[in-house]
């Protein structure tokens, strides 16, 4: 019995053998990663919870709005931001994943398989590369600002002292 991986040059793709070893191959790197890629997205949307939990606790005990308080609330938006970020990249893996392993096996034609296979592996990679400036790339920079605004000055002979 063969157990290995192979490229299939007929459907432009690397699979298993369709052999008892094969699939049992093939399952064990589905579940494998798909159980890792879920276990990720729902620890970050734990944490996630946690800290808008954490976030309204700490606004509703110290509502004075100093600095150190501006500080901590900037903070805690930044680890938010990139949890939610993390969330979306990790999300965009999880339907990488499953489209490779759960749509990808429908089709014949090496187009079809091409669509539900490469190209979906290569649209993450551009998504993911969307996510991060989405998340951070600061769109402020792009809004024109108004023109300054008129300052007058006046000017007065110092007093001079005899």
């Amino acid at each position: 019995e063969s157990c290995f991986v192979f490229f299939d040059t007929v459907k432009w793709m690397v699979t298993f053998p369709d052999t008892p070893c094969g699939h049992i191959i093939s399952s064990i790197d589905f579940y494998c990663i798909q159980t890792v890629l879920t276990t990720i997205f729902l620890l970050d949307c734990t944490t996630l919870i946690f800290l808008r939990i954490q976030h309204t606790s700490t606004k509703s005990l110290n509502p004075s709005g100093n600095l150190t308080d501006a500080a901590q609330r900037k903070r805690q938006q930044t680890e938010i931001r990139f949890l939610k970020q993390a969330l979306c990249e990790n999300a965009l893996l999880i339907c990488q994943h499953i489209s490779y392993h759960c749509i990808r096996p429908l089709f014949e034609n090496r187009w079809a398989i091409y669509f539900a296979s490469t190209f979906p592996w290569e649209l993450s990679n551009a998504l993911d590369g969307f996510i991060i400036v989405l998340f951070h790339f600061r769109f402020s920079h792009l809004i024109k600002k108004s023109s300054p605004t008129k300052l007058t000055l006046i000017v007065q002979p110092a007093k001079t002292h005899k």
